[in-house]
């Protein structure tokens, strides 16, 4: 029974892991992909975006992702500049594996 339950908890641990680390990937690739269309747009448009939903209305994404650690597309944190967009972070308060909290990737 002990052995049992030990292994189990390996089990558990090694998937939490897994876990963690794809939705780590997830948070990059969304970071990237806005990231990528705020500096589209600025060099289309002459200004940067005031809002992510600029984005979605303009074309430059299909949608807002879902951030993978709040399961929100609207718990996105942007960086400002007056009234423009010039970059988003995860709205997580939580550590990435890194030692870096998600806020600031």
């Amino acid at each position: 029974m002990r052995i049992q339950r030990a292994l189990l908890l390996i089990l558990v641990a090694a998937l939490t892991g897994c876990i963690r680390s794809h939705k780590e990937q997830l948070l990059q690739e969304d970071l990237a992909l806005m990231r990528h269309a705020i500096d589209n747009f600025a060099q289309k448009e002459g200004r940067s975006p005031e809002s992510l939903d600029e984005l979605v209305s303009r074309k430059y994404i299909n949608s807002i992702p879902v951030d993978p650690f709040t399961g929100s597309s609207s718990s996105w944190t942007v960086e400002r500049k007056g009234a423009a967009i010039i970059d988003v972070h995860s709205g997580s308060h939580g550590t990435g594996s890194n030692g870096k909290p998600y806020i600031q990737w």
